[in-house]
């Protein structure tokens, strides 16, 4: 697990700011970086993030949603506080693949690779799992109290706090086709759920052939410290 130097990050934001907005991308005045796997309520994190920490976290001091290690590789050669997301692989391959329409040959590898690249981090980032972001936000407010000494109050509100990030995911569905927003939108959703629910097995017979992707998961959640 090698540090990465400051050279070598700034080579990492030419890549990344080639593929993704580059307010997403951390520099060296950003204050947190959260990074996961797609569809493993990165969004989510985030509102959750920025509605519990007001005026301690602000969205543009956040890097985020470029879902790639090398995000969180500037962070550490930068000595700023990271937050792995993790979900378990089939629940996030299966949402993945219903959102992008890739295969989900690619969507398992993609989610190999991320969670490898995360593994060869250096220590002292926190981990989270999908579990804690969607029901004990407060868990990870401690996490990032520790990891960034922020000061966030961690006796709050959070059903409340939830209820407004949930808010603004709605909102962000307003403007979207019934359809679309079935399909690309990480919302609580009965139509998306029908689709999963055709679409589970396919993936469950995928990943037992080939299992790389939950071995990964096995060994991210064992190093954040985690329950499976």
């Amino acid at each position: 697990m090698s540090a990465i130097t400051k050279d070598r990050a700034e080579e990492l934001y030419e890549a990344l700011a080639a593929k993704h907005e580059v307010h997403h991308i951390c520099r060296p005045d950003t204050k947190l970086v959260v990074e996961g796997y797609p569809r493993s309520s990165n969004s989510f994190a985030v509102d959750m993030i920025v509605e519990s920490a007001p005026g301690i976290l602000r969205p543009h001091e956040l890097g985020h949603h470029t879902h790639e290690v090398a995000n969180l590789q500037i962070a550490d050669a930068y000595g700023i506080p990271k937050l792995v997301l993790i979900r378990e692989p089939e629940d996030a391959i299966l949402s993945f693949h219903i959102y992008s329409g890739a295969p989900i040959a690619r969507c398992a590898k993609r989610y190999a690779d991320f969670y490898d690249g995360a593994l060869q981090l250096p220590d002292g980032s926190a981990g989270a799992h999908f579990r804690e972001v969607t029901s004990d936000f407060g868990a990870i407010v401690k996490k990032l109290n520790e990891i960034g000494d922020f000061g966030i109050s961690e006796d709050q509100d959070f059903e409340a706090i939830r209820e407004r990030a949930l808010a603004a995911v709605r909102g962000r569905v307003e403007n979207v086709a019934e359809e679309e927003a079935t399909r690309r939108v990480a919302a609580p959703n009965e139509k998306r759920e029908k689709i999963k629910d055709e679409l589970r097995g396919e993936v469950q017979g995928f990943l037992s052939e080939h299992p790389r992707a939950e071995r990964l998961y096995n060994r991210v959640v064992k190093r954040f410290g985690l329950a499976a």
